[in-house]
Formats: structure tokens, C-alpha cells, sequence
């Protein structure tokens, strides 16, 4: 035990001693002074252990801060504010409601044939369940600005929400509207599809997030300008109307997984473009239109299709320009014409993990092709000019 730290100090008041293993604190109060004196003694021989909980709990505090961080870091403020320059106060109160609708979820079910799904979202209900055909047009945007631009383009007049559910209920659909706008826009947003089927086309812009799980989608989805899609165990179709099912341009990024995806427009299926790209895993896609390709990747994007198969009745996949695609498993057919695959240098073709290609046909420098030996089926290979 440590011992006493000296005899009381009568100019100062008494001595208090607080004993701890190892440690002893004297406390020395001044009189008439909000603050306090403290020396502090302990046995050199002995180890000072800090308290575990205070190690646990600090550790947690810690890995709290860090998320939060790195959280609020990943959405983007509606407006930001530099030094020495006035702040609006609509401004400033966006931002708020932006923050406080991070952790605000307001749910309501939703009767199609009497209640209006734009009021709904104006009453600040951001998880809707839809019972019936919905016949709508939305914008998802956390930006008042944005908002206002498009309302004035004939899109439905809700509210900014910087995030929004659609919940397929009873024969839950998503429909266009009658008239004016045939499509939703999210805008820098996020949008979740849940048990649901969607009948218009959804653009995704500026950053925007959408999020597809056991549903049906019917139009085309268009994806710019750093949005992002993940969509799993869902169908796309999209008919002869349809030009380009699934469009990527600009950092654009796709994720699929157990999706079916069928095309009978003449357009690309895939178009995948200026350094966008696209992770297709344990799908099907089929191609039924009669134009000359199906599936787009150029100008620094890639597509890596994985265990999943790619079928076209009378098109190829083409990739140009500094485009990558990867067939890691599953195959790519053509029923009829040629080639399957074409690869215009700048470009590269990988196959492996017993991929199934044929008819691969290379134009200009700087194509390449590699198939993994004794894992790969390559027929009818135009090497000429191939690396």
C-alpha cells in the first residue's frame, strides 16, 4: 500500500487521501478558488492496470466515431458553406431535415384506388407499401433546388426526400402516369424496390443509389453520373419499344445477382460506357431483337459476367475502346450469324473457370484475348489480330 503524501496543510485546508492499489492522490483544496491542487504518488514497483471496462468502452466509442464518420462522409449535404460567406437560412434548415431523415423511417400502407401516393410522401411517409396499381411519377431528391427544376418538367410534385421505399403489398404495382412524364428520377436520392413491379422507366442521376430485391421491372433503367444499382433476385424486361435495356454512362456502377434479364428491342441490352461498370453474377440475359449487337462495354468500362449466361439471337457482344469484359464461367451464344464476341483494340476479352465462348472475331491494334487452357471452349477464332 502506498504510503500517507505528508501532513495537512493548514493554509490550505485538510489533506484528503484516496487510497487506490498501487496509487495515492492528495487533493489539496484551495480556499475561496474553483480548482484544486493534485499531486500524485505511487509505488514504482507496482503495474497500473487501466479498468477494463473503460478499455472496452472507450474501443466502442471509438469504432462509433469512425463509422459515423466515414457515414456522413459517403451522403452529400444539400448545400455546403464557405468561410467568411452567409448562410441562407433555408439553406441551413435543408440541411438539418437532410441529417434528421438519416434516421427517420415513417411506413404507411397505401390503398392505390383511393389513396394518392404523392400526398403520402408530402405528409413525410417515406416507406410506402403499395396495395393495387399505383399510377405515378416521382422525383427522389434531398435537393430543394433540383426538385423545383424538375417539378417544372412534368414530374409529380412530392416533396424532397432523400430517401423512399416502394413496397409491393397486395398486387403491388408501380405504374406510369396517364399522361405527361412516363418515368421516376432520382436524383441524388435513394430508392428501395421491394415485392414489387415497376412499369416505367427509372433514371438514376448525380450520385443517386437504388437498391431492387424480389421484384419486377418493366422498362428501362438509366444509370449516370456516378449512381449506383443493385438489384437481386428480380427480372427485367424490357419489350420491342425499349431501346437500350440497361444503360451505364459516366462512373456509372451495376450490381446484379439471380437476375433475369430479357431484351426484345433492337438496341443493346447493355450499354456500359465512359469508365462505368457492371458485376453480373448467376444471371441469365437473352437478347431477342435483330440488331447487330447486344451487349455495349467501351471507353474505359468493363463488365465482368460471372457463373451467368448471355444467349442473342442474332447479335454480338462488342467491346472497343479501351472496354474490359470477363467471363468468369457460364457462356455467351449467338443463335445465328457471327461473330459472338467482338473485340476492337483497344480492348480485352478474358475468359475462364470454364467459360463457353465461340465466334470471337478482333479488328484493329490492341485487342486481346485470353482463354484459359483446358478450362475454356474457343472456337472459330480470328487470331490475326489478337495478342
Amino acid at each position: 500500500m502506498a504510503k500517507p503524501l505528508g501532513k495537512p496543510d493548514a493554509a490550505h485546508g485538510a489533506t484528503n487521501l484516496v487510497i487506490l492499489p498501487a496509487r495515492a492522490y492528495e487533493v489539496s483544496s484551495y480556499d475561496g478558488l474553483y480548482r484544486q491542487r493534485v499531486k500524485l504518488s505511487y509505488d514504482d514497483s507496482a503495474r497500473f492496470d487501466l479498468c477494463p471496462f473503460f478499455v472496452i468502452f472507450n474501443f466502442f466509442i471509438f469504432i462509433f466515431i469512425l463509422l459515423y464518420t466515414t457515414y456522413l462522409n459517403a451522403q452529400s449535404l444539400p448545400y455546403t458553406f464557405e468561410a467568411n460567406t452567409a448562410a441562407k437560412a433555408e439553406e441551413v434548415n435543408t440541411n438539418f431535415d437532410f441529417l434528421a431523415n438519416q434516421f427517420k423511417v415513417n411506413k404507411k400502407t397505401i390503398d392505390c384506388s383511393s389513396d394518392n401516393l404523392t400526398t403520402a410522401i408530402n405528409d413525410g411517409y417515406n416507406h410506402l407499401v403499395l396495395n393495387g396499381t399505383c399510377k405515378n411519377n416521382l422525383i427522389v431528391t434531398p435537393f430543394t433546388g433540383a426538385w423545383r427544376n424538375f417539378a417544372q418538367y412534368g414530374f409529380e410534385s412530392n416533396k424532397p426526400t432523400i430517401t423512399l421505399t416502394l413496397q409491393g403489398g397486395t398486387n403491388g404495382v408501380f405504374d406510369n402516369t396517364e399522361s405527361g412524364i412516363q418515368s421516376s428520377l432520382v436524383y441524388g436520392g435513394i430508392l428501395n424496390i421491394i415485392d414489387l413491379t415497376v412499369s416505367q422507366t427509372i433514371y438514376l442521376n448525380n450520385g443517386a443509389k437504388m437498391y431492387v430485391d424480389n421484384s419486377s421491372i418493366l422498362e428501362k433503367l438509366s444509370i449516370i453520373d456516378g449512381s449506383s444499382a443493385e438489384v437481386t433476385n428480380s427480372t427485367i424486361t424490357c419489350g420491342s419499344a425499349v431501346s437500350t435495356c440497361v444503360y451505364l454512362e459516366d462512373s456509372a456502377t451495376i450490381r446484379f445477382d439471380n437476375v433475369t434479364v430479357n431484351h426484345a428491342g433492337d438496341d443493346d441490352t447493355f450499354a456500359i460506357s465512359r469508365s462505368s461498370s457492371a458485376e453480373i453474377k448467376n444471371s441469365t440475359i437473352t437478347h431477342t431483337g435483330s440488331q447487330s449487337g447486344h451487349i455495349l462495354v467501351n471507353a474505359n468500362s468493363s463488365v465482368q459476367f460471372e457463373d451467368t449466361t448471355v444467349t442473342s439471337a442474332n447479335a454480338s457482344a462488342n467491346v472497343e475502346y479501351n472496354g474490359y469484359l470477363n467471363l468468369n464461367g457460364g457462356s455467351i451464344t449467338r443463335n445465328s450469324g457471327t461473330p459472338t464476341v467482338k473485340v476492337k483494340g483497344p480492348g480485352i476479352f478474358l475468359v475462364y473457370n470454364n467459360g463457353s465462348v465461340s465466334d470471337i472475331t478482333c479488328e484493329g491494334a490492341f485487342a486481346y484475348i485470353d482463354g484459359q487452357a483446358n478450362s475454356t471452349t474457343i472456337t472459330n477464332s480470328d487470331n490475326a489480330t489478337c495478342k
